[in-house]
């Protein structure tokens, strides 16, 4: 192999606001001798569905020679819905080519959270007539 370490790949947790970018860094803890390609797929639990965040455009992102890093953007949904944060895992599949790397991929998910940023509001109103006492009555009756 081109390395004499042993190497690990991995990718960070990301969180940002619905409509902001969320950004999570794939690493390696050497610099990469030539570009490494890192193939990665989305994970999505609970309430959160692909409608919740564009994922980036192609699943793979590329370490260039001499570096230790690149990013995976993921745009979350602005929806107007009032909810929980949402999260999903990012997971790293392999490295190519694997043939320059003597080590592993960290099987440790990268978390992102998409933190809700809508408002409920609330609109009260009374479709009643007014509470009106007539002079001199205390009790708590309706309009006269």
């Amino acid at each position: 192999t081109d390395f004499d370490v042993d190497v690990q790949v991995s990718v960070s947790n990301a969180s940002a606001q619905e409509g902001a970018n969320l950004v999570f860094t794939v690493s390696m803890n050497v610099p990469a001798v030539v570009n490494m390609t890192v193939s990665y797929v989305y994970a999505v639990h609970g309430s959160v569905t692909r409608a919740d965040f564009t994922p980036h455009s192609d699943a793979t992102v590329v370490i260039v020679a001499g570096t230790t890093s690149s990013t995976v953007t993921v745009v979350p949904t602005a929806d107007g819905w009032v909810e929980l944060e949402e999260s999903f895992e990012i997971f790293l599949l392999a490295a190519t080519p694997d043939s320059k790397i003597n080590g592993h991929i960290l099987l440790s998910p990268g978390t992102g959270t998409i933190t809700n940023v809508d408002i409920a509001s609330v609109v009260m109103s009374h479709a009643h007539e007014p509470l009106v006492r007539p002079e001199g009555d205390d009790s708590l009756g309706g309009a006269a």
